[in-house]
């Protein structure tokens, strides 16, 4: 993302606690684009996203657990 000032990053977390790390780290991580990575608390599975408005999903899955198709 460094450098690009066309790309909105978003990011959900279920777990309210999580998501305050998420912030912590991204304000230490993301100085300079903070305003770009945009992060909420949601569910993975029914994101309020409009339906084509996203070009790429990203999913970090729970560790330890497995997960099937």
């Amino acid at each position: 993302m460094r450098g690009r000032s066309d790309v909105l990053a978003i990011g959900f977390e279920l777990c309210a606690s999580q998501l305050q790390i998420a912030r912590s780290n991204r304000a230490r991580l993301f100085q300079s684009a903070a305003a770009r990575v945009e992060l909420m608390q949601g569910d993975a599975r029914r994101l309020p996203l409009l339906d084509e408005s996203v070009d790429a999903v990203i999913c970090d899955l729970p560790f330890g657990r497995m997960h099937g198709t």
